[in-house]
């Protein structure tokens, strides 16, 4: 059964309107969107009843003399919903269920046979043999030709076949896959596809159901930007994928026998030393100079003290209106408190440190009491490199002093037994910021 590139994809497909639906699925038809991918649950994120999407395309197909024809027809069951009150309940793939589900999509659909009936999500509560049992009923009944899962993980995939009989096989799988969810290419779902010969069948949350959004202002963009500051951590085995396609500027589909060029433009970020992460293989050579054509380093915020009160600021004045805080500043004490802390996390301990904050102050100010900082830091490291056992020992004396003390550097050197000058000389070669 041979489908189109791209699928018609009715997640966001419902409402009354015959004309149009008719119009929009005979417009991809003829564009060679011949696969027409819907669900039952479909229609309840468009504020319509469940089973809406299914019901429109049934009223398309009967206003539509051939049409049913034409397209391969997917769709998807498993999902239950609790009687009376439109919320769903854990996913249902009992042979019940997929019986009755099947059923009812194929009177909403206003069609004898389903082409392919995928299981929309995992339930963790049905044995897979009796999945399997349903699936291979409906098949050997004529009401569906093939089978397939949706949101499966390799594992979860694998249990499923093994269950089904002689003669009958899982023909597609459907992960989440976009710039914003690379999951699948490393996680072993698009390598089962390849390995056992199955079609897959990609969706992606973006821009409505595209596999991009176009619309600066829509947030998932920001889940975009984010998943390329991973992209420098990934598998090596998949930095030698990426390799190939920034390479050849070229990419196949999984079961496609065509190369589609590409053009992208690729930003990437790591907190790992770019020498030692070569030289230990965690990251290509290759890649990092086929990558590296312009590179920024950006220091750690130690070394950039004056960023840290006007970053500490406006992540306060965030976090105080998402989470309706009366929080507005810092007192004096709690900007030096910020301001001589090593940050050993850099930007993402500071955040995490001013949401607490933000959380727990109940005053408009925030002071040294909300934040869990102590009033010296250790540097960067637990333990300078170089030092000998002797002068590490000393180093932790010091900093179990300076903690009963409360970083009084005075009684910290009467305790010590040392002068002041010698404990400041000892907390600059011991990197103790006090």
């Amino acid at each position: 059964m041979q489908v189109g590139a791209i699928a018609f994809g009715c997640w966001r497909f419902g409402g009354t309107d015959v004309a149009t639906a008719q119009a929009r699925i005979g417009t991809a038809v003829n564009a060679g969107m011949t696969l027409v991918d819907t669900a039952d649950v479909y229609g309840l994120d468009n504020d319509c009843p469940w089973g809406a999407a299914e019901e429109l395309l049934g009223e398309v197909f009967a206003s539509t003399p051939g049409l049913r024809e034409r397209v391969v027809l997917a769709t998807k069951g498993g999902i239950q919903l609790e009687r009376g009150s439109g919320l769903g309940v854990p996913y249902d793939t009992s042979a019940r269920h997929i019986a009755t589900a099947c059923e009812d999509s194929l009177r909403r659909m206003r069609t004898d046979v389903i082409d392919l009936y995928q299981i929309h999500r995992p339930d963790l509560l049905a044995h897979p043999a009796e999945t399997a049992a349903a699936l291979a009923a409906l098949v050997t009944s004529g009401k569906v030709r093939f089978l397939g899962v949706s949101n499966h993980t390799a594992a979860q995939t694998r249990a499923l076949s093994a269950h089904l009989p002689d003669g009958i096989s899982l023909h597609t799988v459907q992960p989440e896959f976009s710039v914003a969810q690379l999951g699948a290419i490393d996680d072993g779902v698009l390598d089962q596809a390849m390995e056992h010969g199955l079609t897959p069948l990609a969706w992606s949350p973006l821009g409505g159901g595209r596999v991009v959004s176009d619309d600066p202002a829509d947030e998932r963009i920001t889940a975009v930007r984010l998943m390329l500051d991973e992209l420098a951590e990934m598998p090596i085995e998949t930095q030698s994928k990426l390799l190939r396609v920034l390479q050849d500027k070229k990419v196949r589909p999984v079961g496609d026998s065509i190369d589609f060029p590409v053009n992208c433009r690729i930003v990437a970020a790591t907190n790992r030393k770019i020498d030692e992460a070569i030289r230990t293989g965690k990251l290509r050579e290759d890649l990092y100079y086929r990558i590296g054509v312009v590179s920024v380093a950006l220091p750690p915020l130690r070394e950039r003290r004056e960023d840290i009160l006007p970053l500490a600021a406006s992540f306060l004045q965030r976090f105080a209106k998402e989470e309706n805080r009366p929080a507005t500043g810092f007192t004096t004490a709690a900007q030096e408190r910020l301001q001589i802390f090593d940050w050993p996390g850099n930007i993402r301990q500071l955040v995490n440190e001013i949401y607490r904050a933000v959380l727990i102050a109940d005053a408009t100010l925030v002071d040294v009491e909300h934040l869990n900082l102590p009033q010296f830091s250790q540097g960067v490291e637990a333990d300078v490199p170089g030092l000998t056992l002797m002068e590490k020992t000393e180093r932790a004396k010091i900093i179990e002093v300076l903690e009963q003390t409360g970083g009084n550097k005075f009684k910290t050197a009467k305790l010590l037994g040392i002068g002041r000058q010698t404990l400041y000389n000892k907390l600059r070669a011991y990197q103790i910021a006090a």
